[in-house]
């Protein structure tokens, strides 16, 4: 996640990124309610928040974000933050786009240069950091 935020050019206003050390196999009502979950995020953003200066908590984890979006009391802590579920952001984004194309403001989503190799610093770069060997036919590269 740290990485991502980089990547897309948000890393100097990411906080921190913490997890709910709930199993994704378990995030669902029949094996932890909905109020457990709910507990749970508020808090893990109440350290986001005390220790690490967040101002808006992004939840991730889909079916968390489900059941803290439609609590009582909306998408806040009970501090009061606001808790963004990226699912719906992502769903949203994509009603907008398709939307806007509909009107003919956007064009649909280019695919150039989709299949082309990536710049061989970069992609030699993040193999390295990611502990992971070359592949395709970088790997014959010096």
């Amino acid at each position: 996640m740290e990485n991502l935020a980089l990547l897309y050019g948000f890393g100097h206003k990411l906080a921190s990124v913490r997890t709910l050390d709930i199993p994704g196999r378990d995030l669902r009502k029949e094996v932890t309610s909905p109020q457990t979950i709910i507990e749970r995020v508020n808090e893990v953003a109440r350290r986001c928040v005390e220790d690490d200066g967040a101002e808006v908590i992004l939840i991730t984890a889909t079916l968390a974000a489900v059941f803290f979006s439609e609590k009582e009391g909306g998408p806040f802590t009970d501090m009061g933050v606001p808790v963004v579920d990226t699912m719906q952001v992502g769903l949203k984004m994509v009603e907008l786009m398709v939307d806007m194309q509909k009107l003919g403001v956007v064009p649909p989503v280019s695919r150039i240069g989709l299949w082309r190799e990536p710049y061989e610093p970069e992609y030699r770069k993040l193999r390295a950091f990611y502990g992971l060997t070359l592949r395709g036919g970088m790997d014959r590269k010096k």
